[in-house]
């Protein structure tokens, strides 16, 4: 599958194939506009690029009303593996491959014009621990392995590269069977500076209010 030949530039992000909606992008677009300019966003599982379209969106909102913030860091790391996200689109009866969705991404930003997105096709893991750039990270969207064991390795991973007052929006979060609700839940009983702030069927947004002391 190639992209499309013609571009609903209408429409926006939701030309993008993919699964989030409205209600999902709002989780986002709160979290971009509720966080500092100068900050990194980072995507962790992108996909088609239908969310990280909209996270692009959302920044160019906020550069709107604040000054500065038009070049905000935004950041995408997915290494399109075989299985994971590609199985998950089949069973919905989306049928492309990780090499054609990685391929739709790029040829969507281009016609979009949004050219200055950091994609790095690599395991978030492993892009935690080389993380090298400037910019402190003030939101993480994490959508990429569905599994509560995976989410929680990935918000330990890049928790050294977030700013103090952070925001974690997780995707898929309360679906059975993956357990993320369950991990998380009881991961924030004992990391009690970060807060659920809001969430729908499927997105939750978290905020860390304090530092912890070392």
């Amino acid at each position: 599958m190639t992209p499309p030949a013609r571009i609903d530039l209408v429409r926006g992000w939701a030309a993008a194939p993919g699964w989030l909606d409205d209600h999902e992008a709002a989780v986002l677009r709160n979290a971009v506009l509720s966080t500092e300019p100068g900050t990194a966003i980072v995507e962790l599982g992108t996909w088609c690029g239908r969310s990280l379209l909209a996270l692009a969106d959302f920044r160019a909102t906020q550069a709107e009303t604040i000054p500065g913030c038009a070049r905000r860091p935004l950041v995408s790391i997915d290494l399109y593996p075989e299985k994971g996200q590609a199985e998950e689109a089949s069973a919905q009866g989306m049928q492309i491959t990780p090499h054609e969705a990685k391929n739709i991404c790029g040829g969507l930003l281009s016609a979009f014009g949004v050219l200055d997105v950091h994609r790095y096709f690599m395991d978030a893991l492993e892009a935690a621990k080389m993380w090298s750039r400037p910019e402190r990270i003030s939101v993480l969207y994490i959508d990429d392995d569905h599994s509560g064991e995976r989410v929680l390795a990935e918000i330990e991973a890049w928790m050294p590269h977030l700013v103090e007052k952070a925001e974690i929006c997780i995707h898929d979060y309360p679906h059975e069977p993956y357990g993320i609700r369950a991990a998380v839940e009881t991961w924030l009983l004992t990391h009690q500076e970060w807060v659920f702030v809001e969430g729908d069927s499927s997105m939750a947004r978290f905020r860390r209010r304090w530092m912890p002391v070392a």
